[in-house]
């Protein structure tokens, strides 16, 4: 497992600035759709991560954000939803999740519909 990362140049020439050939940030990601989604996970699911989110510092607890999220949370039958990624994060102010949809409207509406919960 490995990350490329590049930069695009204003003309349209794309570079390679870094690779890692080792586990990265990104390699939770591609672990987790491989293991919940399955083979062919490339053509089945449409996949959102975000190891940062901002949100309030000290407000929740894994518990409390595990209850608030449940109408979202990953689910195996639907092969969709929220996984919580980090629970060391959220005392610092930062969610770490992966969003599982079948398309990219979908991923990007379960991610849409977590940060309207974390505002109430």
């Amino acid at each position: 497992y490995f990350d490329v990362d590049f930069i695009a140049a204003k003309g349209g020439d794309v570079f390679v600035s870094e690779s890692n050939v080792r586990v990265t940030g990104g390699t939770h990601v591609y672990e987790a759709r491989k293991e919940l989604v399955g083979r062919n996970f490339t053509k089945k699911s449409f996949v959102v991560s975000n190891n940062m989110y901002s949100i309030p510092p000290k407000k929740f607890t894994f518990k409390k954000l595990h209850k608030l999220m449940v109408p979202i949370l990953f689910s195996r039958k639907t092969k969709e939803g929220l996984v919580i990624c980090s629970s060391n994060l959220l005392y610092d102010g930062y969610l770490s999740y992966i969003v599982f949809g079948k398309n990219k409207k979908r991923a990007v509406m379960i991610e849409e519909k977590m940060k309207e919960l974390l505002v109430k």
